[in-house]
């Protein structure tokens, strides 16, 4: 068993990936031809593996979000050589912010419109989490300047949706411009607010077959820790408007909430709050007003994978390497590679795809990467708590 995941104490597991599709990748390929996803993290680490492999499956498109123009480039070229037919852009945006995320959004409802693609083409990108008056208007999410593949014209509405973008705790920049942990904004809001603004535009559907179903995939290394937060819903409910909702906005708040934060208590904050998320928006996108998308939400925990994020977060010492050394070496460990990890989250979509072709409902479901298994969604995810949380979320999307 991955000591990590005896540590993060994950649910009970209730179902595997089918061994054909472990066996045997390539027979889910059909599931995937002809789809558009939306790799949100998509340049570096988990999100680049997992976009190569839509590609080596099959997708029709692959795009790609990062703030590395550089890797954004070597993640196009390489997805050409594997999928010559995939077509795939790479977009640069600020996601720090409430504003950053409608930004984005907003640019990709435009470039539908050739006018606006052809002069945003042409902008530059400040890095993300840029601060001051001018970072709303200057920081908008615009496409790269290489565009591999990209036609003008083509609707960019997308079925599949990843997730993997997050943040390490900066302790001397602790709180977004708008307030809030940033951990929490980057790692959890930013993902709500970015599938709600989607929906909003009409852009998380299927281009093709109103019947294709959507799949939602959300990636997060503290995920799934239900410890933290509370065992009831009362309490949980307590413990997302103390340390998600707040906004940190006197000197005076800022300072304390400077001096309480701790590097666990961060990384538990997030993993909780983003499967909260990831039910909240179950709840509000399986049951709108203006009718449910049907679509399928997942959140997976990754496991101990081999990324830049070991050395650029521990540095490159004696603990990295003995880390990694373990993690490559120790049976039991479950240590996989940037590409092994992209192929068991594309197994698990696959699994959720077949089970809806099969006529399986939609469904909020929680996953073991490493193991490709299903794991028990906890009894305080009420309905009550998720309306509440989408409820809460969306007034927070209402702030840009």
């Amino acid at each position: 068993m991955n000591f990590l995941l005896d540590s993060f104490a994950l649910g009970p597991e209730i179902s595997r990936v089918a061994a054909s599709v472990r066996e045997n990748p390539t027979t889910t390929v059909p599931l995937f031809q002809n789809r558009r996803a939306l790799v949100v993290g998509g340049t570096k680490g988990i999100g680049s593996g997992i976009a190569l492999e839509l590609a080596k499956r099959g997708c029709g498109r692959v795009d790609i979000v990062g703030r590395d123009r550089i890797a954004g480039t070597a993640i196009q070229t390489a997805m050409k050589q594997i999928n010559a037919s995939c077509l795939c852009e790479h977009w640069a945006a600020d996601l720090s912010t409430v504003a950053g995320c409608r930004a984005f959004v907003d640019t990709l409802q435009g470039k539908n419109n050739p006018d606006t693609r052809s002069t945003s083409a042409n902008k530059s990108v400040p890095p993300a989490g840029a601060g001051g008056a001018s970072s709303t208007a200057a920081a908008r999410g615009q496409p790269a300047e290489s565009r591999t593949g990209a036609k003008a014209g083509v609707s960019d509405t997308y079925d599949l949706v990843v997730f993997t973008v997050g943040v390490w705790p900066d302790f001397a920049n602790p709180l977004t411009p708008d307030g809030f942990n940033r951990v929490v904004f980057v790692d959890v809001l930013s993902r709500y607010l970015l599938l709600r603004y989607l929906t909003q535009a009409n852009l998380l559907r299927s281009a093709t077959d109103k019947k294709l179903p959507v799949a939602v995939i959300s990636v997060l290394a503290s995920g799934q820790k239900h410890s933290a937060g509370g065992q009831d819903a009362a309490t949980r409910r307590s413990f997302l408007e103390q340390h998600v909702l707040t906004q940190h906005k006197t000197e005076e708040a800022r300072a304390a909430y400077k001096e309480n934060m701790v590097f666990p208590k961060t990384l538990a904050t997030a993993g909780v709050s983003h499967d909260q998320m990831l039910a909240a928006f179950f709840q509000t996108a399986n049951s709108g007003s203006s009718g449910p998308l049907s679509v399928d939400v997942i959140g997976t925990f990754p496991g101990l994978v081999e990324t830049g994020v070991m050395f650029s977060t521990f540095g490159d010492n004696f603990f990295s390497r003995s880390l990694n050394f373990l993690g490559r070496n120790v049976p039991g460990t479950g240590m996989q590679s940037v590409e092994e990890c992209g192929q068991a989250h594309v197994d698990v979509l696959a699994e959720v795809l077949q089970r809806r072709q099969s006529g399986e409902n939609c469904k909020l479901s929680f996953w073991s990467a490493v193991h490709r298994s299903e794991r028990a969604v906890p009894e305080m995810f009420t309905e009550e708590l998720s309306q509440w949380f989408a409820a809460e979320l969306d007034q927070v999307a209402k702030l840009a």
